[in-house]
């Protein structure tokens, strides 16, 4: 789940392809989303604030912010210039916390 308003944020979740063994990527614009959505009512249940960071749902799990992009890191397809930066910035918890909050701040 992505913010649609957010050039940073729809570029990425466009060029973002997930590995085949891992199934399927369905991409939900948050902006566009009908409110009746069971996603975006748990998501707003949840409090998880889109102007934060992208959602991705998985196996009952919410990855939000920079969990989001380490979960792209990990579970990426490694081709594609923007799936190659995401792995090398976000693969590790530390990278991640280091590198979310800049990635946040241009996108602000």
């Amino acid at each position: 789940v992505y913010d649609g308003n957010c050039p940073m944020c729809n570029m990425a979740a466009h060029a973002f392809r997930i590995r085949q063994e891992h199934g399927a990527l369905y991409l939900v614009n948050a902006r566009e989303a009908d409110n009746v959505d069971p996603l975006i009512s748990e998501i707003n249940r949840r409090r998880l604030d889109l102007d934060e960071g992208m959602i991705i749902y998985c196996q009952n799990r919410f990855y939000h912010g920079g969990e989001a992009l380490k979960f792209m890191a990990q579970y990426g397809d490694e081709t594609g210039v923007m799936n190659r930066i995401n792995t090398v910035m976000f693969r590790t918890d530390g990278r991640a916390r280091f590198f979310y909050p800049w990635l946040r701040g241009a996108r602000n």
